[in-house]
């Protein structure tokens, strides 16, 4: 009788790494087509089908922090995935209470992020100590939603 001896099975890699890109942006009139150029560039090579609803949202999500934001600067995240690519804007202002309510005319309304992505939200980024560092705005976007659906937005 002999003995064999099986070598250790290698370890699983797991899934491939999602890419992700961060760029600050300055505050100001003009970021809304910066961050669209930034998504077209990111987005051509993987995800050509989004680019279109890709700009039109990141372009709705940054005039919006934009309009309730004393930050000098925001930051536009990219995180791109096989099926699905997620954008977020950060205005990183620490100035704002995060515990009051928006009222009606400070309301982010975002329609064209609601209308064009798989899921979208609007969230509170906190430090160790419970301080407002920002607000997050973020938008999914996949093959199944915005304008390469059947029914469009006009």
């Amino acid at each position: 009788m002999s003995t064999a001896r099986l070598s250790p099975r290698p370890a699983d890699p797991g899934p491939a790494a999602t890419p992700t890109y961060r760029f600050s942006l300055p505050a100001r009139a003009t970021t809304p087509r910066l961050a669209r150029d930034v998504v077209r560039v990111v987005l051509n090579a993987d995800h050509a089908t989004l680019v279109d609803d890709a700009r039109l949202c990141v372009s709705d999500a940054v005039t919006a922090v934009l309009s309730g934001t004393a930050s000098p600067h925001v930051h536009v995240d990219v995180f791109v995935d096989r099926d699905r690519v997620v954008l977020a804007v950060l205005d990183a202002d620490r100035t704002r209470d995060g515990r009051r309510r928006p009222s009606s005319g400070e309301a982010l309304r975002l329609p064209l992020v609601r209308r064009l992505s798989a899921a979208s939200g609007v969230t509170w980024e906190w430090d160790a100590e419970h301080r407002v560092m920002g607000r997050r705005v973020w938008f999914a976007l996949d093959g199944s939603t915005g304008t390469s659906r059947t029914d469009s937005i006009m």
